[in-house]
């Protein structure tokens, strides 16, 4: 979850939220961890298909130290284990983004054996009620779902400590857990993969190097979700044409969705947007011939298109293409509508995506720690943290200008010859657009002369979070599963 917060440069293309409902903070204040609580085991088995799955659930605080051996924080775990598991079974670790989320979107929204029952939009229809996943990525590997310190029920030991809200000291931490798991379970000579969402999906990008030169583990490879792998993809200025060529497929798919343009093809809008219209950004003095163009992909009025000079924000797109019908689309899915405060022409400070769901996230994820897991502990989960989030410190990338995990893919890519990736999006993301990860992909084949099937790309009906949609849910696992068989 790309989590949007005025104080990050490089997401101030979106729209700053409010959180102010269940699951975010309260007074911004980052509680003291409480003493270690044991483990919580259960076993259980769901119905997937014709088939019985049986598998057991831990839940537990892994504790994180300093070099000293102190305990500094507590990292909350929610693991999903086959039973009577081959050795070569496959072992993910999955996490959110943010910076600030926790994993209950991916846990109860797609991946986990329990979700959140929602519609044929993927909006939850009963506020947090859990049904059977039948699409469960269970079903092809074990699940470790992980909370980074600061949001979930993982906490610092002192409430000031804020040394985990660091790219690398997270990313540290991340690898720490993962470390820890692996080792308490006896699970090091198991497949190991990671998956992650959005700033998360940097985080699965980011993390196999470190993995691999720090702690010794080899990963089978990573799967990225929604993800933004170089922050430049996403940071929109005159001086970046790229940025605003990748949007211009997720507007298109957006405005047909509401019927006002033609359906497009996918690989028709991605040669427009990356040919014609890159030429236009590069060359100014071509746009005006290419507005027509441009209004009909878009379904936004000529003159809005003139008057940003064929550059149109996410927030203007949001808040213009449905405004004659007094409404607005979300950021995270460009299908989804909500009614649009006094017809105001600015940002818009909510999103019903992102904002409306969150009781149904808490509601789905406290419900399924203490009615199926067995874990009592904690009533304060933190979905999203604004304290987390404004405190971030991302650091520099001085050859590159902005944060991006693209060499540290290269690298592993390059050294570990049976390391894949699998990067999905949704069709109507406009905050973590699908062309970006293709063209990104396209260029590490490239420059590495890669064999089929280790980089492999999909696109999906919906937005940020189209694993909600049972359409896309169920393609996805298909996908999944052969990309776990390498088929």
């Amino acid at each position: 979850m790309l989590y949007r917060g005025t104080l990050i440069a490089a997401l101030a293309i979106v729209p700053l939220v409010s959180t102010a409902a269940a699951g975010s903070d309260q007074n911004n204040a980052q509680p003291t961890a409480p003493a270690t609580p044991d483990p919580a085991v259960t076993a259980h088995e769901i119905r997937i298909g014709e088939d019985d799955l049986a598998f057991e659930a831990r839940v537990e605080m892994l504790e994180l130290t300093d070099e000293a051996g102190q305990v500094t924080a507590h990292l909350f775990t929610v693991a999903y284990v086959a039973d009577d598991a081959e050795d070569d079974r496959p072992v993910t670790f999955l996490m959110n983004g943010g910076p600030g989320a926790a994993s209950a979107y991916l846990h109860v929204g797609g991946v986990g054996p329990w979700v959140i029952d929602t519609d044929d939009q993927g909006l939850p229809t009963n506020k947090g009620r859990l049904v059977v996943n039948p699409d469960t990525w269970l079903d092809h590997t074990d699940l470790v779902f992980l909370d980074p310190v600061g949001t979930g029920f993982s906490r610092t030991v002192e409430p000031d400590d804020d040394r985990y809200f660091d790219r690398d000291a997270d990313l540290d931490s991340l690898a720490d857990a993962i470390d820890l798991w692996l080792d308490a379970q006896d699970r090091r000579a198991s497949p190991v993969y990671l998956a992650g969402e959005s700033y998360g999906g940097y985080r699965a990008a980011a993390l196999p190097k470190r993995l691999m030169h720090d702690r010794g583990i080899a990963l089978g490879g990573t799967i990225l979700v929604s993800p933004v792998i170089d922050f430049a993809t996403i940071r929109h200025h005159a001086s970046r044409p790229m940025s605003w060529a990748f949007l211009l497929p997720s507007y298109a798919a957006s405005a047909a969705g509401h019927d006002l343009a033609e359906p497009a093809d996918a690989q028709a809008l991605r040669t427009f947007a990356l040919e014609d219209y890159l030429l236009a950004l590069v060359h100014p003095d071509r746009m005006t011939a290419l507005l027509p163009r441009l209004a009909e992909l878009t379904g936004l009025d000529q003159d809005l298109l003139r008057e940003r000079r064929g550059r149109v924000p996410t927030s203007d797109f949001t808040s213009r293409l449905l405004a004659e019908e007094d409404l607005a689309v979300s950021a995270y899915d460009g299908l989804i509508t909500y009614p649009l405060p006094e017809r105001e022409r600015g940002r818009s400070r909510v999103d019903p995506v992102l904002d409306g769901m969150t009781p149904a996230y808490v509601t789905g994820i406290l419900t399924l720690l203490r009615e199926e897991l067995d874990w009592p502990h904690g009533r304060d989960y933190r979905l999203l943290s604004r304290s987390v989030n404004r405190a971030w410190r991302y650091g520099s990338e001085r050859s590159q200008g902005y944060v991006s995990a693209i060499r540290d893919l290269r690298e592993v890519l390059s050294l570990d010859a049976d390391f894949r990736v699998f990067g999905m999006h949704g069709e109507t993301d406009l905050v973590t657009p699908w062309l970006a990860t293709e063209w990104l992909f396209e260029q590490l084949e490239d420059a590495l002369h890669l064999e089929d099937g280790r980089l492999v790309f999909a696109r999906y009906p919906g937005g940020h979070m189209f694993y909600m949609r049972p359409d896309a849910s169920a393609e996805l696992a298909e996908d999944v599963g052969d990309f776990f068989t390498d088929d």
